[in-house]
């Protein structure tokens, strides 16, 4: 979705991609036509605004990053735009603030700037943030967790430990036994975070 953002807004160098709800409306579209084709009778496909359509207005006409929270939440709330689950917050929102700073860190990396470094997450500087040693039959080895604060996001853990929304998955992948969905995740849940192979 980011990079149809940054190519629609003229990005040098960001090419569209094909997403989901495109690929599903074009199967909705064919089966429609299948339909009709059989029966006679003509079915209209309701066109509705894509989320990438709404932050492209929102972002042209100068909105302010509180201004496009709302109108993504708003939109939302009403059912009338479909949300990666990647971007769902512990309160059911659209966090919106994963999402603005991935389209701004990918329009720095098209611009020829370089992508953020990974912080160094402890629970010193991180709230939520759990480190324990684990000994195994051969060796210890260092676990960490994170408890889930309220407004976070998959996309926005990932953020924080690992400086991009990408490695959402990875934290999804290892919590596979207590979440079932990206988007399923709730304020107090403990997350093992498994350390990334360099």
């Amino acid at each position: 979705m980011t990079n149809n953002v940054l190519a629609e807004l003229g990005f040098a160098g960001v090419e569209a991609v094909t997403t989901n709800s495109q690929v599903q409306r074009q199967s909705t579209s064919e089966i429609l036509a299948g339909i009709e084709a059989v029966t006679g009778q003509r079915s209209i496909l309701e066109e509705r605004d894509t989320l990438e359509a709404i932050v492209i207005a929102a972002l042209r006409a100068g909105e302010t990053d509180e201004s496009i929270d709302i109108i993504i939440n708003d939109a939302a709330a009403s059912g009338n735009v479909a949300v990666p689950e990647i971007l769902v917050t512990s309160d059911g929102r659209v966090d919106t603030h994963v999402l603005l700073r991935n389209i701004v860190t990918q329009a720095q990396v098209a611009a020829g700037g370089s992508a953020p470094v990974a912080p160094e997450a402890t629970p010193e500087n991180t709230q939520g943030m759990e480190a324990r040693v684990v000994q195994r039959a051969t060796d210890a080895v260092q676990a960490r967790f994170y408890t889930v604060q309220s407004g976070d996001s998959l996309g926005a853990i990932s953020i924080t430990l690992f400086a991009s929304s990408e490695y959402y998955d990875v934290i999804f992948q290892a919590n596979k036994g207590l979440l079932s969905s990206p988007d399923r995740i709730r304020v107090g849940q403990r997350l093992v975070i498994p350390q990334l192979d360099a």
